[in-house]
């Protein structure tokens, strides 16, 4: 499964009192602005989280393109996941197919959208920062799953490390290593403001939406990567993303 993606983490990721609804079963989220005779032709499956799913989300709001946001319980998916490709989430409904893995959907819709780079140089550098993120969320990971552990009667995925272990043998490292390459990236002045010059990319929503977790589960330790944070202001100021920022359910990771 995706780096950053834990199974249980549903148990503690919503508001109390969305908890029950968002745990029993398939929730549809199709943007309000929609008349009912638009019919959305994407439909995206993760459970009521983030995770590196978010950037897809991204992807399709900034590009005003209508799709079903299809969020569903672990209940739900230990029921379904022998239906779907490479058994993981998220995957895209698209034209009476199925595409798998965070990365390969974000970038076949990058290129509809030409969100993917101005030209194949630009393209393998956007994909390079993508990747980037997802070896430092196979890094994270067992911190998360400590944090979801440690406020779940669910049983842990790996080791059994309590929150202030793993931080310390898991995030912290991963921390040092990834941010400062990722602050880098983010302090390169370009023509666009964005990370390239040829204009917003995947990898700009991407980057913030990896932030916007990493803020919430480890304020202190990203407060330093400024240029990250001014990026990712940046991106989430953009007007094409307004509505669905604002209508999106209140999740943490």
């Amino acid at each position: 499964m995706d780096a950053f993606y834990i199974p249980w983490m549903t148990s503690i990721i919503m508001p109390e009192e969305n908890q029950k609804s968002s745990l029993e079963g398939t929730q549809f989220t199709i943007p309000r602005s929609l008349s009912t005779s638009t019919t959305p032709k994407y439909k995206l499956t993760f459970f009521p989280a983030k995770g590196m799913a978010e950037m897809i989300r991204l992807v399709l709001a900034y590009a005003g393109e209508p799709f079903i946001d299809n969020r569903i319980s672990f209940t739900e998916w230990e029921r379904r996941k022998h239906e779907i490709p490479f058994q993981q989430m998220p995957f895209l409904e698209y034209d009476g197919r199925i595409l798998c893995q965070s990365a390969a959907i974000a970038r076949f819709l990058a290129k509809q959208f030409n969100l993917a780079g101005r030209d194949i140089y630009e393209q393998a550098e956007v994909d390079a920062i993508v990747d980037l993120m997802k070896d430092f969320g196979v890094c994270i990971k067992p911190f998360v799953n400590s944090i979801v552990k440690a406020y779940s009667n669910l049983p842990p995925e790996l080791d059994n490390l309590s929150p202030a272990e793993s931080l310390l043998k898991h995030a912290a490292p991963a921390m040092d290593r990834y941010m400062p390459l990722l602050e880098a990236a983010a302090s390169k002045k370009t023509k666009s403001g964005f990370l390239f010059d040829g204009g917003i990319t995947f990898a700009d929503l991407a980057l913030a939406s990896f932030y916007e977790m990493l803020e919430d589960i480890l304020p202190e330790k990203t407060a330093k990567f400024t240029n990250v944070k001014a990026l990712k202001e940046r991106v989430f100021a953009l007007p094409q993303l307004q509505k669905y920022l604002s209508e999106r359910p209140n999740t943490v990771l």
